[in-house]
Formats: structure tokens, C-alpha cells, sequence
């Protein structure tokens, strides 16, 4: 019975994680069509998800939501 409780919460996580690289995906296309480049980081080009909402600038709330 706990093994099948933890595979279904494992199953919720992994497509939680789909939904919202999907949301991504969507995001940076649009923002592609917008601005004729992706987002990027003027530093040293790598973005940190632990950043507050804004870890890929102007993306988020204009593009995309806050991701869970």
C-alpha cells in the first residue's frame, strides 16, 4: 500500500515537472517572436532557478507565471 501511495506521488512530481517545462517552452518561443533572441544574462550567462521569480529575466509575468 506505501509503495504504491509514494509511486503515485512520485507520478504527480514528474508530470508537475512536464507541465511547467512545457510552460518554459512556450515562454521563450513567444519571447523569441517578441524580441528576435532569446533571454540572456549580460554576467556570466548562467541562470540560477533559485533566483526569486525573475531567474530568466523579463520572462517571467510577462511570458509565463511563476513556476511552482
Amino acid at each position: 500500500m506505501n509503495f504504491a501511495l509514494n509511486n503515485a506521488r512520485d507520478k504527480g512530481r514528474d508530470n508537475r515537472r512536464k507541465q511547467d517545462l512545457a510552460a518554459i517552452k512556450t515562454a521563450l518561443t513567444l519571447y523569441y517572436q517578441d524580441n528576435d533572441s532569446y533571454p540572456y544574462d549580460a554576467g556570466d550567462g548562467i541562470f540560477i532557478s533559485s533566483e526569486a521569480d525573475n531567474w530568466i529575466q523579463n520572462l517571467v509575468s510577462t511570458y509565463i507565471p511563476k513556476i511552482h
